[in-house]
């Protein structure tokens, strides 16, 4: 329990970063603060359960035994003025083996087992913002297809966020 509380404290306190690099790198170790924080209360709620489907417990289990992942630097996308299309090359991936978390201005895949290695592309703040809950994950054997669903129709110059310059003239 006292874990749990640290872990919600180091959670608060990586989120204040504003630097786009820092952001990024921050943006990794919150993510998994906050999946060690979810294994404390699930391990909590298992301990008075004692049941849980075998699919689930295999899925957290793989979660929780890689602790690492390598970031996936290639990628493709395109747009029209609705969707974003992110397109990612792999091998041997399958609906088990992708996790995405679409929120209002971040996206996060995660590819687990991809050829015994694990791998994630997270884009931390977007250019804009998204609707999350209509956003889409289409996974092919050769190929992880994201689907975003811009907030406000238009186009983006790029996927990330980019703060303009403003020059100070004193």
């Amino acid at each position: 329990m006292a874990e749990e509380r640290q872990l919600r404290l180091d959670l608060k306190e990586l989120s204040i970063a504003k630097r786009p690099r820092v952001v990024s790198f921050l943006a990794f170790e919150i993510r998994v603060l906050d999946a060690k924080t979810r294994y404390w209360r699930g391990f909590l709620l298992r301990q008075r359960q004692h049941k849980r489907p075998q699919s689930q417990r295999k899925r957290r289990l793989l979660m929780l035994v890689v602790s690492s992942y390598a970031t996936l630097g290639s990628f493709s996308w395109d747009q029209d003025n609705d969707k974003i299309k992110i397109y990612i090359s792999t091998e041997d991936a399958d609906q088990e083996k992708v996790d995405a978390v679409f929120k209002p201005v971040s996206v996060d895949l995660k590819l687990y087992d991809i050829n015994g290695k694990n791998y994630q592309f997270s884009i931390p703040k977007l250019n804009k913002e998204i609707s999350p809950d209509q956003c889409e994950l289409v996974v092919k054997p050769t190929k992880v297809i994201a689907t975003l669903v811009k907030a406000s129709k238009g186009n983006w110059l790029d996927l990330h966020f980019k703060e303009d310059k403003v020059l100070v003239v004193s």
